[in-house]
C-alpha cells in the first residue's frame, strides 16, 4: 500500500487530524504526545496514523492523498508539509519510505543472511559434539 506522509515541525502534541471541509469524523484524535511510529501500526486505505520520529508526522493511506487534511493541537491550526514517511511497526527494518510509499533502502537480505548464519552455527556445534562423542566412544 502505499502511503502519504505529512510533518509538523517544531509540534509536540496534536488533539485532532480531519479532512477539511467534511463532517466524515476525525481521522485522530487524542490529547498530548502521540506514540512513537515504530510502535504504530500502518493505517487503513482511508485512514491515517499520527505518531511522533524527531517530530509530529501523520501517515494517510492513498485513498487520501487528494484530500486537504487539518491538524490542530491546543485549539489552534497546525501547519502539515509533505515529507518522507517514517518507519512504522510493520516495516520496521526500513529507515524509511519514500514520499510515494515505496520502501527505500529495504533490507530484505537480512532474514535469509540470518537464517544461514544460524544453520552454519548449528553445524558447527553438531560436528564439536559428535567429534567429542566419537572420541570418547574409541577410547573405551
Amino acid at each position: 500500500m502505499s502511503l502519504v506522509c505529512y510533518d509538523s515541525p517544531n509540534i509536540r502534541s496534536v488533539d485532532q487530524l480531519y479532512i477539511a471541509g467534511t463532517e466524515e469524523g476525525y481521522l485522530f484524535s487524542g490529547t498530548g504526545t502521540p506514540p512513537f511510529c515504530n510502535s504504530s501500526s500502518p493505517p487503513l486505505p482511508s485512514g491515517c496514523v499520527v505518531c511522533v520520529y524527531q517530530s509530529i508526522h501523520a501517515v494517510c493511506g492513498d485513498l487520501l492523498k487528494n484530500k486537504t487534511l487539518v491538524m490542530e493541537g491546543s485549539g489552534k491550526h497546525i501547519k502539515l508539509i509533505k515529507s518522507v514517511c517514517p518507519t512504522l511497526l510493520a516495516n520496521a527494518t526500513n529507515e524509511y519510505t519514500d514520499m510515494s510509499g515505496n520502501n527505500a533502502g529495504a533490507s530484505y537480505w537480512l532474514l535469509p543472511v540470518g537464517i544461514i548464519f544460524l544453520i552454519l552455527v548449528i553445524a558447527g556445534i553438531a560436528v564439536v559434539c559428535g567429534r567429542k562423542y566419537w572420541t570418547k566412544r574409541r577410547s573405551v
